[in-house]
């Protein structure tokens, strides 16, 4: 799965989406996903080059399920 973050300059996650049709397949790993990110309140601020992409959306991470 994929999720672009907003993260303000102090490092609140002020916004968080999965990108469209970049969902893991697997919908108990997407669930659990979105409910371990929907607790973040805060997190390290973003290095100085990643915080314009951060405060707009833009910093995507991948998160993989993989199966034992």
């Amino acid at each position: 799965a994929s999720v672009c973050l907003t993260i303000a300059p102090s490092g609140a996650l002020t916004r968080y989406e999965f990108e469209e049709d970049k969902r893991s397949g697997n919908s108990q790993f997407d669930s659990s996903l979105d409910a371990a990110l929907s607790t973040i309140k805060m997190l390290p601020p973003p290095p100085e080059k990643y915080r314009s992409l951060a405060s707009r959306g833009r910093l995507c991470s991948g998160f993989f399920y993989v199966k034992k």
